[in-house]
């Protein structure tokens, strides 16, 4: 399944610009409705940056509803300065 919304709905995309979990929760009941029907073992869910402002923190939210443990993302690492010359 892959959550999108309106191409360019926001003017940037490194967070979340509203709170999905309401539809979030939805989907998770729908799947869950057909998973009840059709055997299967897994759903793939994709999203897309314009569905909440950002594809990775909603993903990790929905992943969060749905009760699975996705790996942690490491710690980008620090940059001192532009030009290695603290």
């Amino acid at each position: 399944m892959r959550l999108v919304g309106k191409h360019g709905r926001y003017d940037t995309e490194e967070a979340e610009r509203y709170d999905p979990t309401d539809l979030l929760r939805g989907w998770l009941e729908r799947i869950r409705a057909v998973q009840a029907d059709v055997d299967f073992r897994e759903a793939w869910v994709m999203c897309g940056n314009d569905f909440a402002g950002h594809a990775p923190a909603t993903v990790r939210r929905f992943a969060a509803l749905a009760g699975v443990e996705l790996p942690k993302l490491p710690e980008a690492p620090r940059q001192t300065s532009l030009f290695g010359d603290d």
